[in-house]
C-alpha cells in the first residue's frame, strides 16, 4: 500500500473529511439512541458508543419501527413521516460502508498522479475510482444525510412527546374499575377457586 507522500494532497485533505464526517454521523447515532433508550447521554454513550455504526443504526431503526404510529391521526406526525426516517437510515448505512471502503481498503496511484484506485482486499479486480468528484459527493451525502436525519428524529421526538401529553390528557379525571370474581378449575379428581380482577381505565364523562 502507499505511503501517504504517494497521494495528491487533495485527496488526502477530502479522505480525512469523509473520517470526521463520519464520526460527526456516528455521534448523532449514539446520541439519539441514548435519549430514546436511556433518556441521557452519559449513560447512553456508555452503552452505544462503541457499537459498530452499523449495528447503531439498525438498533435506531428498531426504535422508530417500535414507536411508529398504527395509522394517521389528525394533529400529528404520519407514518410517512417515520417512514422517511428509515429511508434516511438505509442511506447512511449504505453511505457508511463506502466510507469504509474508502478508509480500509487497499490502493494504488495511477501513474498521472490524480486519480487513485481502490481495490477491496478480497476483490482481484475492479476498484472505485477515488477522484475529487467521487470524493466531494461522498462528503456531500454524508453531510446532507446527516443533516436529514437530525432534523426528521427531532420532529418525531417531539411528536411522541405530542402523542404522549395528549394521550395523558384524554385520561385526566380518569377511574379505574377493577372487578374481581371468582373462577372455578378443575384438574383431574380436585377442584380449585381462583380469584381473578379485571382493571379498566373509564375516561371522564363516559357512564359507568
Amino acid at each position: 500500500m502507499p505511503s501517504s507522500g504517494e497521494f495528491p494532497a487533495k485527496i488526502l485533505r477530502l479522505i480525512g473529511a469523509i473520517a470526521v464526517e463520519h464520526s460527526e454521523a456516528d455521534f448523532l447515532l449514539t446520541f439519539h439512541l441514548s435519549h430514546i433508550y436511556c433518556r441521557e447521554m452519559s449513560l447512553g454513550w456508555h452503552i452505544f458508543g462503541e457499537l459498530f455504526f452499523g449495528k447503531k443504526v439498525e438498533l435506531l431503526r428498531k426504535a422508530i419501527r417500535h414507536i411508529m404510529p398504527e395509522k394517521d391521526e389528525e394533529g400529528f406526525l404520519g407514518r410517512s413521516e417515520y417512514e422517511s426516517a428509515l429511508d434516511l437510515l438505509s442511506q447512511l448505512k449504505e453511505l457508511s460502508e463506502r466510507r469504509n471502503s474508502l478508509l480500509h481498503g487497499i490502493a494504488h496511484i495511477e501513474s498521472d498522479g490524480d486519480i487513485a484506485v481502490q481495490r477491496h482486499p478480497n476483490k482481484k479486480h475492479g476498484g472505485v475510482n477515488l477522484d475529487e468528484r467521487s470524493l466531494n459527493q461522498v462528503l456531500d451525502d454524508l453531510r446532507m444525510l446527516s443533516a436529514k436525519l437530525a432534523l426528521q428524529a427531532t420532529r418525531i421526538g417531539k411528536d411522541v412527546r405530542n402523542r404522549q401529553e395528549a394521550k395523558a390528557s384524554e385520561l385526566k379525571g380518569s377511574t379505574i374499575q377493577i372487578t374481581t370474581r371468582s373462577i372455578t378449575g378443575r384438574i383431574g379428581n380436585r377442584t380449585f377457586q381462583k380469584l381473578r380482577s379485571t382493571r379498566k381505565v373509564v375516561p371522564p364523562g363516559i357512564n359507568r
